[in-house]
């Protein structure tokens, strides 16, 4: 859930709200693996403009080469596969040597981004819970047998335990931190307690400083993830990489 404050409190609302870019029967509609609710909403939408949308199934994987890791990265390509399909068939001159080329070469700064190697330091912009839950199933695949170091800082108007519970079991400690920004949460002992209790944890004022202490705990063998926020991502690619990433 995210922007509650302006597209509603639940599910429903949300999708009702995401809905109204459908707004024609002239439209063609693809639709990405949904919740039960929101997918409702979006095919009730769809019915009252006569329109019969394409959806996407979660796993229904063609074969191609992705630069993004993760399932639901390659469920998002999928998505983008579609829309291509569509346009080709409304006269596009789409090559399929540049759609190959394209998801093969795709890079996306701050989703789970390796930074540096011995430790590797990676960066991604998990800031909700469903992103927290997929950064946490990559996480499974990708490290099964390493030890991850948790450098942690949310935004304020964030779901910080939806962000917290499913990084929790894959992670040996975590240094809860802050973005130099106005919105960025201060986590207090309250906080570390409630969520990460049966693990190591210590509070960092600033990003700089968590880094550092990471870099000194890590072993070479090791994993630090940097997480919670773009504003913390866009710190850490600049601490560790030279790398801007400009957000808002």
């Amino acid at each position: 859930f995210d922007h509650t404050q302006i597209l509603g409190s639940f599910l429903s609302q949300i999708a009702f709200e995401k809905a109204g870019i459908i707004k024609n029967s002239n439209q063609k509609v693809v639709i990405a693996p949904q919740e039960k609710e929101a997918m409702e909403v979006l095919r009730a939408r769809c019915q009252e403009l006569g329109i019969n949308p394409i959806e996407v199934k979660a796993g229904a994987d063609k074969n191609f080469e992705l630069g993004l890791k993760g399932k639901h990265q390659r469920t998002n390509a999928q998505t983008a596969l579609e829309v291509v399909s569509i346009l080709k068939e409304m006269g596009m001159g789409i090559l399929d040597t540049a759609v190959t080329k394209g998801l093969k070469n795709v890079r996306w700064p701050g989703r789970f981004e390796l930074l540096r190697q011995s430790p590797d330091v990676i960066v991604d912009g998990a800031h909700n819970e469903a992103s927290a839950l997929a950064l946490a199933r990559l996480l499974g695949d990708e490290y099964p047998h390493r030890k991850i170091i948790l450098i942690l800082g949310v935004s304020e108007d964030k779901d910080i335990e939806g962000i917290c519970r499913p990084l929790k079991d894959q992670i040996a400690c975590v240094f809860l931190t802050k973005a130099n920004h106005p919105r960025a949460h201060q986590f207090t002992e309250k906080d570390a307690q409630k969520y990460f209790s049966d693990k190591p944890w210590e509070i960092i004022d600033n990003i700089p400083s968590a880094i550092a202490r990471a870099l000194n705990t890590a072993d070479k063998q090791g994993v630090i993830l940097i997480t919670g926020s773009f504003f913390v991502v866009a710190e850490a690619r600049n601490i560790v990489h030279g790398a801007p990433l400009r957000c808002s």
